[in-house]
């Protein structure tokens, strides 16, 4: 089986890249809240995360299942601890996490580490910073970067990191980081796509085989639409971090948090 590692690492060159798998995820007893990008706000996270307990127990339920839809790294101040809450949530969370393109590109980095890796200008920098690796000290390293990244980043942190996957499917929803070619079937996507896309995916307007749930390209509010439901407010620049609660037969709530 080919590694995630080497899955990601051929993200940018498409014409190569095998198609993902789309992974099955079984419903939870309760509903499913989705959360956009979250870029390393740390405290953002914690706060909507109490926010939807508050969803949970005026419904009666004991269990919150998450499911984050990639680029929980990258821009934001606190990457490593988003990735260490992720990694150890409380036992009555449950935390399904999918692969943003910011996780692949620090996968590519980690493979081969580079102190001029376009990543580091795309928030890269950041999320080395929170592991105690300073801008200064990336640069200066030389040959010594891959020690470095390895005496500072947490094997646990790697490995969460590589075992993301795609995308997860519902009964009703895909959920998936940046989207979907609208003129594919599911198994026809490819990982730059669902990693990538922005217009042909955002203007499309008709039906898909599933509603898709995304973050990726911002948006001021959550858009809650009849066929795609984007949930990106921008905390990577300083704005609202956003969640929304999916459940059979039910319409989705947005929750929102500054």
């Amino acid at each position: 089986m080919i590694s995630l590692v080497r899955r990601f690492t051929r993200i940018f060159r498409p014409a190569r890249a095998a198609p993902p798998a789309i992974v099955p995820v079984p419903l939870p007893t309760g509903p499913i809240y989705a959360i956009g990008d979250i870029h390393g706000q740390l405290h953002q996270l914690q706060d909507l995360i109490s926010r939807l307990w508050q969803d949970v127990t005026a419904r009666g339920e004991t269990r919150l299942c998450l499911a984050p839809l990639g680029d929980m790294i990258d821009r934001g101040p606190d990457s490593a601890g988003v990735i260490a809450w992720l990694c150890a949530p409380p036992p009555n969370i449950e935390v399904l996490p999918l692969c943003g393109n910011h996780e692949a590109m620090f996968l590519e980095f980690l493979a081969a580490p580079d102190a001029h890796a376009s990543w580091l200008r795309m928030g890269g920098t950041q999320t080395l910073a929170s592991y105690g690796l300073y801008p200064d000290r990336v640069a200066s390293a030389g040959r010594h970067l891959s020690a470095m990244l390895d005496a500072h980043i947490p094997d646990a942190h790697r490995t969460f990191i590589k075992n993301l996957p795609l995308t997860r499917i519902t009964q009703k929803h895909l959920l998936v980081h940046a989207g979907i070619d609208p003129t594919l079937p599911l198994d026809a996507q490819d990982a730059q796509t669902l990693l990538w896309i922005r217009k042909p995916f955002l203007e499309h307007d008709g039906p898909l085989e599933r509603i898709v749930v995304h973050g990726h390209t911002p948006v001021d509010i959550p858009h809650l639409g009849r066929f795609r439901i984007g949930i990106d407010t921008g905390a990577g620049h300083g704005r609202a971090l956003s969640a929304v609660r999916l459940e059979p037969g039910h319409a989705p709530v947005p929750f929102s948090v500054s």
